[in-house]
């Protein structure tokens, strides 16, 4: 009867084909990229799976939206356990995409074929942050409102784009209960839309030059799918750890008022800039400190974005710069944490 069944299904899907010709596909046996790329793909599906079910109970309105999700996570059965995972995929989600765009650089597997995986590994990162930022909004409570207010004028006093990404974070001049419909837009259809046709891209453009790959190799399937599938079980077990030791906080409504500067930190994504804006005196070679670190920070997104067509050998001075970069919001980061 199962052997029945399998036959009608390998029929009407083509799975047997596909599988067949997974088999004779090879991956690269060592390359920790494709890997992470495995578990970045899970910990978005993760997220989607666990935001619908957050979505039906949810009330996008500022004078329900705490009380919604203080009865999601304290009335519906597994709600707070949905939540956690829901939270902790969209952190875990930014720190995967962080290491492997890290991992890549560090590889310099930036250069020539590889530049549209690069570009769209970067969208990923920034549209992933992005996801992190609106979901941080959603509970409308103090922090949440705290989170926006102090990222948001941060974000605002870069060159060029910066009023304009300061406009788009809140929704509007300031931070007000529009805000929440307008992160509430973003975070469940415009970001996780954007994310599946980026995430596509890349995955295909990895898929047309994996050829391009040095070293041992294994078949796609069963190797490297169980491999994976090992990889995601013990993910898995760690965020749903994560979610029931370590549950996030709802905390109290947001009032929008009675805030001071010391409460206001962003979240965690942005801290190294807080912390670099927050070191640094009033003034640095004759301009505000805040808009000399955006600038420099703004030209070595630039060159981020440029670096296939500067660095085309792959030289290992952009390693040891991007080695020291990275170090450096490291160390920042855990600084503002610890």
């Amino acid at each position: 009867m199962v052997a029945l069944a399998r036959k009608w299904l390998a029929d009407r899907t083509g799975s047997a084909a596909m599988l067949e010709r997974m088999s004779s596909r090879r991956v690269p046996s060592r390359t920790v990229t494709h890997y992470l790329g495995g578990l970045l793909v899970f910990v978005f599906l993760l997220e989607v799976a666990s935001g619908i079910l957050l979505l039906l109970p949810y009330r996008p309105d500022p004078a329900q939206a705490h009380a919604s999700l203080t009865a999601i996570a304290g009335q519906l059965p597994y709600g707070s356990l949905i939540r956690g995972i829901h939270a902790w995929s969209s952190h875990l989600f930014v720190v995967l995409l962080a290491l492997h765009l890290a991992i890549t650089l560090l590889l310099r597997r930036f250069r020539e074929p590889n530049e549209l995986i690069w570009w769209t590994g970067l969208l990923l990162l920034a549209v992933g942050v992005g996801m992190a930022f609106t979901g941080s909004i959603l509970p409308w409570n103090q922090n949440a409102y705290l989170q926006a207010r102090v990222s948001s004028e941060m974000i605002g006093q870069g060159p060029l784009f910066g009023p304009w990404l300061k406009h788009l974070l809140r929704g509007g001049e300031n931070v007000s209960p529009w805000t929440l419909n307008h992160a509430f837009g973003f975070h469940t259809g415009v970001l996780p839309a954007a994310t599946t046709l980026i995430l596509a891209a890349h995955v295909a453009f990895v898929q047309r030059h994996a050829k391009a790959h040095d070293g041992p190799t294994i078949p796609a399937h069963p190797d490297f799918t169980v491999r994976i599938a090992a990889a995601c079980t013990a993910l898995l077990a760690i965020v749903i750890t994560l979610a029931t030791f370590a549950p996030i906080a709802i905390g109290a409504p947001a009032t929008l008022t009675n805030i001071t500067s010391a409460e206001a930190t962003p979240p965690w994504y942005f801290l190294f800039l807080h912390e670099l804006l927050r070191a640094a005196p009033p003034r640095l070679l004759g301009l505000e400190s805040a808009k000399f670190i955006l600038g420099a920070l703004s030209v070595v997104a630039g060159f981020t974005i440029a670096l296939p067509f500067i660095d085309r050998r792959g030289s290992r001075i952009t390693m040891f710069v991007g080695a020291i970069f990275i170090t450096l919001v490291v160390l920042l980061t855990a600084h503002a944490l610890l």
